[in-house]
Parts: C-alpha cells; structure tokens; sequence
C-alpha cells in the first residue's frame, strides 16, 4: 500500500548544453580519417568536466586508382555521455519528509479502510525519502570498434564488427538506511532512497550484418 500527501506542485529547472567540433581527412583516395570533440554540461550537477573525444578510421582495402573497393576496415574510439535526468531533483524536492509525504506499506490489514497521512504519520509509519547524492556525475561510456566489411557480390555484402563498452559513473538507486545486523544507520526506519552515480558495466558484442540489395528487394 503507497499514500503520498502534501504540497501538490514542485517545480525544478535544468539546462543543457553541448558544442562539438569534427572533421573528417581524406589521406589518401582508400583512407579516411576522422576526429572531433565534443563537450557537454548541464545544471544540476557539479560536473563539468564532461569532454568527449572520438576518432576514427576508414580504410579500403586494395583500392587506388581505377580499383572498385570490395573490402572496407572500419576503425573507432570515443567517449560518450549521458544526461542526470531533472526528475532525479525533482523527486528528491518532492519526497523530502517535508514538502510531501510518501508512505509505503508491505502487507496492510486495513482494507478497506484507507487511512490519510495524518494517521500513517502519528503511528509513525516509516516514510519512503528520494535522495539526491550531491556528488552526481554524468554517466559515461568509453567505447572502441573495429568492423571489417565485404561486398561478396553484386548485390551481397556482409560486415562483421565487434564492439567493446566501458561504462562509468551510472545511475543508480540505493537505500542507504538498510539495517545492518538489525540496526537502521539513520536510527530510524525512514526507507532513503539515494540516487548515485556509482554503478559501472562492461560489454562485449559481436555483430553480423549480411546486406542483400535486388532491385526492389532490400
């Protein structure tokens, strides 16, 4: 059983912004290069440190001058971002204990009967709190690829790339009022709900792509 009660309107604002810069350098006929940066910040947070670099590189295998390319190897790196959404502040405005009240009950024996938050409050029924940690960071995610792609005829091609991702600094939820061994940290039962940006991941892909273009068939 969930109640929330209190002040009805909370309102939060946020900015973003972003500017990058890129370019792409034709080495040779068969060798592209390509390189940017890109930097982004947002309100809200204390990090602004968010600079995103990425290169990368196009290579045609056996191509020159009057040679059809049949083999392409792509090659890439970069840094990339994701924003602190406005509701992480905005719920940690609204489910402060104070400006409203969130209540949430496991297996009540009530109903029908549905008690108002005056009631939960005096029989001091543990308030569910979000947080917001103040030390929030973007989350972030360093990648690197490299695909190697093959016409094998007039009308087939495949490409073959493998992928490898490193995320930082993702958002999660923790309540850091758990019990350990029976005693609350807080010396309450309050449930405190922290938003962080403590999670990382790891992923590995390996993806086949076998293109067939036909006249109308695709």
């Amino acid at each position: 059983f969930s109640l929330a009660a209190g002040t009805p309107l909370t309102a939060v604002s946020q900015f973003d912004a972003g500017v990058f810069f890129n370019d792409d350098w034709r080495l040779r006929q068969n060798l592209t290069l390509s390189y940017g940066l890109r930097y982004e910040t947002q309100t809200n947070i204390r990090d602004f440190s968010n600079w995103a670099p990425r290169v990368a590189l196009a290579w045609g295998i056996g191509g020159g001058p009057g040679k059809t390319v049949k083999t392409v190897l792509r090659l890439g790196a970069g840094v990339f971002y994701d924003r602190v959404s406005d509701s992480v502040v905005l719920q940690s405005q609204r489910y402060n204990g104070i400006t409203q009240q969130s209540y949430l009950l496991m297996n009540p024996n009530f109903f029908p009967s549905i008690p108002t938050a005056e009631a939960l409050q005096e029989a001091k029924q543990p308030q569910q709190l979000q947080l917001a940690d103040s030390a929030l960071r973007a989350p972030r995610n360093y990648q690197a690829s490299i695909g190697v792609e093959r016409q094998l005829g007039k009308y087939t091609k495949l490409s073959v790339q493998y992928i490898s991702s490193r995320g930082v600094h993702l958002q999660r939820s923790r309540n850091v009022n758990a019990p350990v061994d029976g005693v609350y940290p807080y010396g309450d039962k309050q449930l405190r709900l922290l938003t962080e940006t403590t999670g990382f991941s790891r992923s590995n892909q390996l993806i086949f792509s076998p293109n067939v273009n036909y006249k109308k068939l695709f």
